[in-house]
């Protein structure tokens, strides 16, 4: 009896999972023919893009949306890798297009809900060529204000390409990222982890949740290797059966290995695992076969004796049903029970059997029988188990089938007709007839069903599922009938006033404008959120019928607003003459037109009547804010003005929100409205009287405006009011003689600091005077008032000069620089005996003629010394010892080219001074700084005209440099070959003309760092073509001593080595001299064959004035050679080379 309880709570359950795998197959069913209307999902997707900022034309979704067709080129878009996983950082997009293109956009959208998800790229006035685009995984939203990277799904990557003179074409590329790892997993393991083998065999699964995505063609790559103490004794590849399973015969040694198992699936996942497993050794292996036998034979013994014991109790059991008895049918068997399966299947919707069907039982027979199993979800097999006959016979058993009554047969016919099927009166019979099973076969066949006429739980299932919302395309029936009549009450649609029973497109489409008024998930499905809506809608007292004070509120709002003709007093009564001027208000306002007065409706009257007003509000609210603007100096309003808030209206606003720093919306807002009163509430305009008038009567005196007497009085009248619209028009200020808050701090800011251009008044001439005094500018002795561009330039010197900003306005630390300098002690009338010291420091330095003991005062001669050390040292000239005049006379004074001294630099500076004639130093002198080196030093200022100090300062060091470099320069002109268009040689990847350059570039550098008297010019730096002529012609005119032509080989591939040449013409001495020192020289230097000194007639050789040389270094289509000119550190070694070799041949010497 339990288990009796038990197989029957089994069957309900199956029954029940049964009903949900049938509403999912329907679902998916219904998916599927929704993706059918893709054309108009792409053309949405499209849209979208358009709204958030795309540059395609509107014209161009419209034509795709009408008649969109998949580009016929297969290579539109091609992704690569089109499956991979979250840690691959990039993926080719690419795309071959014919001819150039206007614009290319790349996109992402859900594979499974067809949603777009966003933006990948877009790209304006492509080449037509193959377009290539590395994308990085992330993808830019919608409305365009995040981006983020893409997660783990299966993905469609969607192309746009957009020519003006074609139709825009689409193609899309279907992916998978997917980033979770296979799972292995062996059959049998012993608790103590260890996998145990008897025969010899491996067995185990692989698991990979990739093999459920279409896409995926590939089964995972699979690794083995054993090993025992960690030597490896076989390894191999593992091949996969169809459900991932795999076995490894005869690979193991006894005793215990280690397995490893590698896994790398097509996205790019690994999972690598180790498991111990043990080969037992024979012995034990025969023991436990033994052991398993004598398991077996006891099992069997058991089973033999349950078996009689049931067969004992089933001789005193009264007899079973079908379902009760262990039975099957299957392919091969005969008699009757087959004979009755097939009635049975057939009078189930399932097979074509014959009327008198026979009573074999074939694999016709067991694929009807499949089809039974698969379409109630029970295991596919083809033999009519127990569970298959019971299912059979419950079905057969419905009440809902011809023959049976009762009020859920009632139910069944309203429903029904509800979906439109059948005629059934409206009020119906309790009995299931043969009408009703024929109409119930309609709905089955309409519906892809078994047609058997009894309407079984699936049938129940879908009818349920298709009264039920959500509506959506492809519904029918009466209630679709009063959704199209709901939805043109509320003002959505152009339905007839007798629609028809179907839910299509359109329909959808009205669906969705309705969800996206009312701000629902806009799915174009009718959910139950949406069927709320519109009822609530529907249900308004704001509509014609109802009354109450509410009316009379909206009455006049709606006059306020320029609608309808309400009298003053409004009666209470929404009537159909409120119903049209609602009506009226909502077709102005682009609302669904009702007649109802919604929330929306009801939203946008009070967002009319309160701020913020708008371009295209009216009314008499917007008349007094004109006038308002005008009198605070804003617009040019009329003085009558208009209702209506216009552009112009919303420019003025715009502008008094700019100049009061407010958002600038261009729209009146609390926050505008506020500051508009605050002005106009000021006590700073005509009519207001106090100390404070005063106070801005004399600051406006002092700026040069108005003539007030000296005394002026405390009345701000009209005279006053016309002075401050005189300033305000001056500094650019809105002119309404109010002095508001900005007047007043435009005033303020004219006095203080910084003072910039534009400003004007006497603390502009004192400011100059005192630039003038610390030595920057030229100013007169009476400088203007006025703070121009000039006066801007001087502050920006002293901010310079001071190490402070730089922005040519006196700020407050620009002016407490100033006045630090002056107060210093170091000047003209100051005494100490801190002078006594400078001027012994300046002594040393060799400026000035003080005696051996100086006075303490500072007076005009230590001022005029003070400006020869600053004029000399390159600083500013006025004579005051400031901060970086007494830093400089310390930084020489520290100098380590001094007597006591010592370091190599001093070497180098001997060495320098006996180049030039100066000393007998000896040729490999001391790293000392003495007396000797001090006189030298001494004789060399001397003899140049430097102030004779002994101390090698920076203007010593500079001009010893300067003279050595001004003897026997040579003039070197590089000329790298070819450039730009012209690539010159080629192989192996490289372009003769980067080449040549880089190794150009290399040369100039070294001589001009490693070596004296050279100067180097280049007929490029970059990557540039000049004709052959041109470049003789710039070494020509530039006097060059010197042309060197660089220049890679290049023939057949095999030919290696270089060769230099000069021109086969009349050459002087020289030039051959020249060439077979650069060239000995090279071939010493560059382990490579020596192809010779050769003469040609190459234009830069022939048209240049000066010894010339073209040197062809290395081939670069020989791979040996390719490998030197291939790699920077090989470039800069031949740089170098070349520049030693013309260094050699000119004698120059190194630094």
């Amino acid at each position: 009896m339990f288990q009796d309880i038990i197989k029957q709570e089994d069957q309900d359950l199956r029954c029940a999972e049964i009903l949900y795998i049938k509403w999912k197959r329907r679902i998916s069913f219904i998916m599927k023919l929704r993706k059918k209307s893709i054309r108009r999902t792409f053309a949405s997707f499209l849209a979208t893009v358009l709204i958030v900022g795309t540059s395609l034309p509107v014209s161009a979704v419209e034509e795709i949306a009408e008649g969109a067709n998949e580009s016929e080129n297969k290579d539109l878009i091609d992704v690569e890798p089109n499956v991979f996983n979250d840690s691959s950082e990039e993926v080719l997009i690419s795309s071959e297009l014919e001819e150039n293109k206007d614009q290319i956009g790349l996109y992402l959208r859900d594979y499974e809900m067809e949603e777009p998800l966003g933006i990948i790229e877009e790209f304006d006035d492509v080449d037509g060529d193959l377009h290539e685009y590395q994308w990085d995984l992330t993808v830019e939203g919608l409305d365009r204000k995040e981006t983020k990277d893409i997660e783990d799904g299966q993905y469609y990557i969607e192309i746009i390409v957009q020519d003006d003179t074609q139709e825009p074409l689409y193609q899309r590329e279907e992916i998978l990222v997917h980033s979770d790892n296979a799972k292995i997993q062996l059959d049998e393991v012993n608790e103590d982890g260890i996998y145990l083998t008897e025969d010899n065999i491996i067995q185990g699964q692989i698991d990979s949740s990739l093999s459920e995505y279409e896409i995926i063609e590939e089964a995972p790559d699979v690794e083995y290797r054993l090993e025992q103490q960690e030597e490896i004794y076989q390894e191999d590849a593992v091949t996969l059966d169809e459900d991932g399973g795999f076995q490894i015969n005869d690979a193991l040694e006894e005793g215990t290995s280690t397995l490893t198992i590698e896994v790398t699936d097509v996205a790019g996942n690994e999972t690598v695992e180790q498991i111990e497993i043990e080969l037992l050794e024979e012995e034990v292996r025969e023991e436990r076969s033994e052991d398993k036998v004598k398991e077996e034979d006891q099992a069997e013994e058991s089973e033999d004796n349950n078996q009689e014991n049931k067969e004992e109790t089933d001789e005193v059991d009264e007899p079973r049903t079908m379902q009760s008895i262990e039975v099957s049918y299957q392919d091969g068997d005969n008699g009757e029970h087959v004979y009755e399966l097939k009635q049975d299947l057939t009078a189930l919707g399932f097979g074509n059997f014959p009327s008198d069907p026979s009573m074999a039982y074939g694999s016709v027979t067991e694929g009807v029988v499949e089809d039974f199993q698969a379409h109630y979800d029970l295991g596919v097999t083809g033999v009519a188990d127990e569970v298959t006959l019971a299912k059979i016979e419950k079905i057969l058993s419905s009440p809902y089938q011809d023959g049976y009554s009762g009020d859920y047969v009632v139910e069944l016919k309203e429903d029904l007709t509800a979906l439109g099927y059948g005629s059934f009166p409206s009020d119906p019979s309790t009995v299931y007839g043969s009408v009703t099973e024929g109409v119930v076969k309609d709905f089955q066949e309409a519906q892809g069903l078994p047609v058997s006429g009894i309407a079984d739980e699936i049938t129940l299932a879908i009818i349920s599922d298709l009264l039920d919302p959500p509506y959506q395309d492809g519904d029918t029936g009466e209630h679709i009938v009063n959704l199209k009549q709901d939805l043109t009450a509320l003002g959505f649609g152009n339905f007839p006033s007798n629609p028809s029973t179907v839910y299509g497109s359109v329909t959808e489409g009205v669906v969705e404008d309705f969800q996206s008024y009312y701000d629902l998930d806009v799915t174009g499905n009718v959910d139950e959120a949406t069927l709320e809506q519109m009822e609530d809608v529907l249900a308004s007292s704001y509509q014609d019928g109802h009354s109450g004070d509410y009316v009379v509120e909206l009455k006049e709002d709606l006059t306020m607003l320029g609608y309808g003709s309400f009298p003053s007093d409004p009666s209470t009564v929404y009537g159909s003459v409120t119903e049209g001027v609602v009506k009226d208000f909502q077709e102005a306002q682009g609302l669904p037109v009702s007649g109802i007065a919604d929330e929306e409706t009801l939203a946008t009257i009070n967002d009319l009547l309160s701020p913020p007003h708008q371009d295209g509000d009216q009314g008499e609210h917007i008349v007094d804010l004109k006038q308002d603007l005008t009198a605070l100096g804003f617009g040019n309003f009329p003085s009558d003005p208009s209702i209506y808030y216009g552009s112009v209206t919303e420019g003025v606003v715009e502008d008094f929100q700019s100049y009061y720093d407010l958002d600038v919306t261009g729209n009146v807002d609390e926050a505008t409205l506020e500051q508009m009163e605050d002005v106009l509430a000021s006590s700073y305009q005509d009519g207001h009287s106090g100390d404070y008038v005063v106070e801005l009567k004399e600051d406006l005196t002092m700026l040069g405006y108005g003539s007030f007497p000296s005394d002026p009085s405390t009345v701000y009248g009209s005279v006053t009011e016309g002075v401050v619209k005189d300033f305000q028009e001056a500094q650019g200020l809105p002119v309404s003689g109010i002095a508001d808050e900005e007047t007043l701090a435009t005033i303020n800011d004219l006095f203080d600091p910084p003072h910039q251009d534009g400003d004007q008044g006497e603390h502009i001439v004192d400011l100059k005077q005192d630039l003038t005094a610390l030595g920057f500018g030229n100013f007169p002795s009476d400088p203007s008032i006025y703070y121009g561009s000039v006066t801007e330039g001087v502050v920006e010197d002293f901010q310079s000069y001071y190490d402070l900003d730089v922005t040519g306005d006196a700020d407050e630390a620009t002016l407490d620089q100033m006045e630090e300098v002056f107060a210093s002690s170091y000047q003209d009338g100051h005494s100490g005996d801190y002078v006594v010291e400078l001027k012994e420091d300046l002594t040393a330095l060799g400026f000035g003629n003080f005696p051996s003991d100086p006075s303490t005062v500072y007076g005009s001669v230590t001022e005029g010394v003070v400006k020869d050390f600053q004029a000399y040292y390159g600083l500013v000239t006025n004579g005051m010892v400031d901060e970086i005049t007494l830093s400089k006379l310390e930084e020489i004074l520290g100098s380590p080219y001094q007597d006591g001294e010592s370091g190599d630099y001093v070497v180098g500076l001997k060495e320098d001074l006996t180049k030039l004639g100066f000393g007998n130093f000896p040729s490999s002198p001391s790293t000392a700084y003495g007396p000797v080196t001090e006189g030298v030093v001494k004789d060399f200022q001397s003899a140049y005209g430097l102030p004779v100090s002994g101390i090698a300062d920076e203007v010593t060091l500079a001009t010893l440099s300067e003279t050595l470099e001004n003897m026997n320069e040579i003039k070197i002109f590089i000329d790298p070959g070819h450039g730009a268009h012209d690539s010159g040689g080629t192989g192996n990847g490289l372009q003769e003309k980067n080449v040549a350059l880089d190794i150009s570039l290399h040369a100039a550098e070294v001589l001009e760092d490693e070596y004296l008297g050279v100067d180097v010019m280049m007929s490029r730096t970059t990557d540039e073509f000049i004709e052959l002529e041109d470049r003789a012609a710039m070494a020509n005119d530039w006097g060059a001593d010197y042309f060197v032509s660089v220049h890679n080989n290049a023939f057949n591939g095999l030919a290696s080595g270089f060769e230099s040449y000069i021109y086969n013409g009349n050459v002087s001495s020289t030039t051959i001299e020249k060439q077979e020192e650069v060239h000995q020289y090279i071939a010493n230097e560059l382990d490579a064959t020596d192809r010779g000194a050769q003469t040609a007639n190459f234009s830069v050789l022939r048209n240049t004035s000066m010894s010339a040389i073209l040197l062809e270094l290395l081939f670069i289509d020989n791979a040996v050679d390719a490998e030197t000119l291939g790699s920077a550190e090989g470039r800069a070694e031949l740089g170098h080379i070349t520049a030693d070799a013309i260094a050699h041949a000119w004698d120059l010497e190194r630094r």
